[in-house]
């Protein structure tokens, strides 16, 4: 968000749209993504409401940067006709993003984008990029997605879980409603589609 507001603000005022590179716009879902992962790491009765041992901890925290990944880009995927390795050349570009930040090592980064490509088929049963947009349907998906991947780090089922599951579907759902924003008002620049970093315009109401 910070760095759409400094571009908005060295615009001048009658401008309503930014074109955006390829690694502005990477960097635009990263940022989104970091909010929602930042709220879920600064909230200090997330993780203890689970129980969860040190080790248990930081997997669920891997485990949560994962799902918001696969949220935001399945957020952007969704009711979009655009070549397969257009979307994958975004999609990898921001989980290396997020390696490199949550991990603190641009070397990890790698370790990162291996460890989502990992998880990607089961996400991809609860939360599909097929289909057309629907917030309902896809915050429920969501949900579930953070159900599976907390029982997995917790050992316990959902009874065993609630107040945690809560707390973090919270975070997941506003973080759900900044990618639904990036979405609604960006669309790839039609002149660079069939670049492999293609330009996007952002209408700035963000």
């Amino acid at each position: 968000m910070a760095f759409i507001d400094f571009l908005k603000d060295i615009l001048p005022t009658h401008s309503s749209e930014l074109l955006l590179s390829f690694d502005e716009y990477v960097d635009s879902w990263g940022e989104l993504i970091e909010v929602g992962y930042g709220s879920i790491m600064a909230d200090e009765e997330a993780f203890p409401s689970l129980g969860l041992d040190e080790n248990s901890a930081v997997q669920l925290s891997v485990e949560a940067a994962l799902v918001l990944c696969h949220d935001a880009m399945r957020t952007w995927r969704r009711g979009r006709r655009v070549r397969e390795r257009f979307f994958t050349n975004l999609e990898e570009a921001v989980v290396m993003r997020i390696g490199a930040t949550i991990t603190g090592d641009d070397a990890a980064a790698g370790e990162f984008l291996n460890l989502y490509k990992a998880h990607a088929p089961a996400f991809a049963q609860l939360m599909p990029h097929a289909g057309n947009p629907d917030d309902e349907k896809e915050i429920r998906e969501l949900v579930m997605t953070l159900r599976y991947v907390v029982s997995r780090c917790t050992g316990k089922n959902d009874d065993g879980n609630l107040a945690g599951i809560q707390r973090f579907s919270t975070h997941l759902v506003e973080a759900h409603k900044l990618f639904k924003q990036l979405d609604r008002n960006s669309i790839p620049d039609g002149n660079t589609m069939f670049s492999k970093k293609p330009r996007f315009i952002v209408r700035t109401e963000l």
